[in-house]
């Protein structure tokens, strides 16, 4: 549903003459963020800050401190926050600070680890530069 409302706020600013270019979000709402952008291709640029990493890091976590209503049913049977990332290729695209399970800062090669398939589609797509993977 939030997803939703994200898509709906970018579709009333369109339909009043405003160009939705980018869309931001913080903690939850840097996924809300990631997911509306893949879903509407007249988004052209995505933030995610302070996102967790991906579902799969928390489901592989014996302890982890986010709520449920985070995840989509099955999600992982499917795909991950990296490919639904890589599914912006070639517009630009920021991660930054994602966290891991525990709310902690990812480590450098832990994101790197876990974007790779996203890097790579964005390398095909000839715009690495529109990706930015970020600790801090």
């Amino acid at each position: 549903m939030r997803v939703y409302d994200v898509l709906s706020a970018a579709q009333w600013l369109r339909d009043r003459g405003l160009a939705t270019t980018r869309v931001e979000g913080d903690g939850a709402g840097g996924m809300l963020a990631l997911l509306a952008g893949a879903l509407d291709p007249e988004i052209g640029e995505v933030t995610s800050r302070g996102m967790t990493l991906c579902w799969e890091t928390l489901f592989q976590a014996p302890i982890y401190d986010y709520l449920p209503n985070l995840f989509l049913p099955d999600s992982l049977l499917w795909l991950d926050l990296p490919d639904v990332a890589a599914t912006l290729a070639p517009r630009p695209f920021s991660l930054l600070a994602p966290l891991d399970a525990r709310r902690r800062p990812a480590a450098a090669a832990e994101i790197e680890a876990a974007y790779a398939p996203c890097r790579a589609a964005y390398e095909a797509a000839g715009a690495a530069d529109r990706l930015c993977l970020a600790v801090r």
